[in-house]
């Protein structure tokens, strides 16, 4: 990638950002794309003083553009912006918009593991809370002894909790959550009962196998009766049973070609970039590509699809890799062109950054994840 700019770039970026009502998100743009010029002492200061903006957007970006050069404040404001109500600011998050704590959790999904201890506890907080911000898929990616021990306790609560807990167990392999998301499984609530049948995909017994063989009929009485459910289960259950099997039946060779046959259909042709080059489409009900992965592939299986994804792109000439630059921006992270950027910048996209989209998903996908639940990221 070329990017082009002038001479006094950080300088500018400095003030363009102490007069953000002006300019808006484009300097923060900048340096979504600069990321480095977020460690000049100017643009910090600057930044910083953006953690308490009132507008959403802003305070997050600002947040995202310190965590990118390690700076754990940065990291802990993205968590602050995750939360139903700012801890801050003390404002409510959701009251006019809902998908506002979603964007942050999406912006936190690639610092999780880095974050720390005291934001992890807000999370663990919100959890406890049961206000209909769903955290349960941003823990479960967390490391196994960071999240296990402030987990395991919460079984014995109700509700909302109960249930998020017993599926951040049972992505961790852990049975003692298994009988709560059985029971879910019964339930008619769309997002229980897709936690139910992600979170059972990891610790199966035969009876759940063969209630997920039941829900992945289209022809089940539930879906007459039901029909919000029709859309997204069958698709998800038919997949996740084909997994479960696979894990009863301790084949790895199995999981990698049910794996790798999930992703073929994402691997033709030009729509190697759609969605960000990352959406199993039709084979995976609009499923999160890296989030399956980062669930279920071993670097073997991880080097495999690169190398098939590498011959893909091989075979598209440059006039078709010339339309898909947009596309190609989306999954490297830039949100448009050239077109939104004070101070301006000038980005030519080479054919190693089409490379670059179609592959890093795949090989590191735990920097792309957004949720391995349909709740998570809609």
């Amino acid at each position: 990638m070329v990017i082009q700019h002038g001479p006094n770039i950080a300088s500018e970026v400095a003030s363009y950002l102490k007069e953000i009502e002006k300019y808006s998100t484009g300097p923060l743009h900048v340096l979504a794309v600069l990321p480095k010029l977020a460690a000049h002492k100017d643009i910090q200061t600057e930044l910083t003083q953006l953690l308490s903006h009132p507008i959403f957007t802003i305070r997050l970006m600002a947040a995202e553009a310190l965590a990118r050069v390690g700076c754990s404040n940065g990291m802990r404001h993205i968590v602050y912006n995750a939360l139903s109500t700012h801890p801050i600011l003390n404002v409510s998050q959701t009251a006019g918009d809902k998908d506002l704590p979603r964007m942050a959790r999406h912006a936190l999904f690639p610092f999780v593991r880095v974050i720390p201890v005291d934001a992890l506890d807000l999370l663990i907080e919100e959890l406890k809370a049961q206000n209909g911000n769903p955290v349960h898929d941003l823990l479960a990616s967390l490391p196994k002894v960071t999240i296990i021990p402030r987990v395991l306790g919460l079984r014995e609560n109700s509700g909302e909790t109960c249930l998020y807990s017993a599926y951040i167990l049972a992505r961790h392999g852990l049975a003692e959550g298994r009988s709560k998301l059985s029971q879910a499984l019964k339930s008619t609530v769309l997002s229980e009962l897709e936690i139910a049948i992600v979170g059972l995909s990891h610790i199966p017994t035969m009876e759940i196998v063969s209630c997920l063989e039941e829900l992945a009929d289209e022809g089940n009485s539930i879906y007459v009766q039901n029909a919000h459910l029709q859309w997204d289960i069958p698709g998800l259950a038919k997949h996740r049973v084909q997994i479960a099997k696979a894990i009863l039946e301790h084949s790895v060779e199995d999981m990698q070609k049910i794996l790798e046959r999930l992703f073929m259909r994402a691997f033709q042709g030009t729509s190697l970039f759609s969605y960000g080059g990352r959406w199993v489409q039709d084979s995976f009900g609009m499923g999160s590509a890296p989030d399956l992965l980062f669930e279920f592939a071993g670097a073997q299986l991880r080097e495999r699809l690169v190398t098939i994804q590498k011959k893909c792109l091989a075979f598209l000439d440059q006039d078709v890799l010339a339309s898909k630059e947009f596309e190609c921006s989306f999954a490297l992270g830039l949100p448009h062109l050239n077109d939104i950027y004070n101070p301006p910048l000038r980005i030519s996209i080479e054919r190693d950054d089409f490379e670059r989209a179609a592959i890093e998903w795949i090989a590191q996908p735990e920097a792309f994840l957004v949720g391995s639940c349909f709740s998570s990221y809609r």
